[in-house]
């Protein structure tokens, strides 16, 4: 019994200190803070007033406009689970700290989520603030019919997502070159997830690429519902696509990061870059 509170003890000790770390740089780097402050702003005016010009005189825009906003949130959603918890391996080698993880007694597990944790707090003041300027600015609204199906659709969407990034994490440390995966991967999932267009709008071709992409399920889910008021039935399959993806994403990220923690002790692939 006190072994496992000692373990427990240890698993938060970890998580916390991952969580004043990433603080600690926070408050260091100011201008980037900044930067990502503003940037909600300039993304919800960008791609409102770019779609409001092409829909002129073309009726009633309040649904567009709710989507388009939508579909920013999404887009920093995904853009933070790929560029923060998608390189956090990758960084700590650039910072040289990811062999002492990698032979240290801490829990990985604990590291990882810290850090996810971090990253998805400090992202919901960015959707806050996107948010609360779609409504100030543009009248932002959403419509939920079912509350229980907007809030499991939520959780079910960031877990399976940050399971995602986790995996991407460790496929990064193996291919090395992690912009560019990021870069490539991004317009992909843009484009075919459903984030600023439905995927029904894509050719019959096409939308059967976006269904085979776990993360549609969670983008188009979370449209329907706060979009359109999708209830619980009606996003059933989505519910399962998501609760099946988290699971396989969390699989191939433990044996995956076992095989890099073996090449590490082994061969000091760690290191390399």
């Amino acid at each position: 019994m006190e072994e496992v509170i000692i373990m427990h003890s240890n698993f938060f000790l970890t998580m916390k200190a991952v969580i004043k770390r990433e603080w600690v740089l926070l408050k260091r780097y100011r201008v980037r803070l900044l930067a990502d402050l503003i940037q909600p702003f300039l993304w919800v005016a960008l791609f409102v007033f770019f779609g409001k010009a092409f829909l002129s005189g073309q009726g009633d825009t309040k649904t567009f406009t709710n989507y388009i906003i939508l579909g920013v949130v999404l887009l920093m959603l995904i853009s933070s689970a790929l560029w923060g918890s998608g390189l956090m391996l990758r960084r700590e080698q650039l910072y040289g700290t990811l062999e002492a993880i990698f032979i240290s007694p801490a829990n990985r597990f604990a590291m990882i989520l810290g850090y996810s944790l971090f990253e998805f707090v400090q992202l919901l003041w960015f959707i806050g603030i996107a948010v609360a300027f779609g409504y100030f600015a543009f009248g932002f609204s959403v419509t939920i019919a079912d509350p229980l199906a907007a809030v499991l659709i939520l959780i079910l969407t960031v877990i399976s997502l940050y399971g995602f990034a986790i995996l991407f994490s460790g496929i990064t440390l193996l291919v090395k070159e992690s912009n560019a995966l990021i870069n490539m991967l991004q317009p992909i999932i843009y484009i075919f997830c459903g984030i600023f267009f439905p995927v029904f709008a894509l050719p019959p071709m096409l939308q059967t690429i976006s269904w085979l992409i776990p993360i549609t399920y969670g983008v188009m889910g979370i449209e329907l519902v706060f979009v359109f008021g999708a209830t619980f039935e009606e996003l059933i399959v989505y519910y399962a696509a998501l609760i099946i993806s988290t699971i396989a994403y969390t699989i191939l990220a433990v044996m995956l990061y076992k095989h890099i923690e073996n090449l590490a002790r082994s061969k000091g692939v760690a290191q390399t870059f």
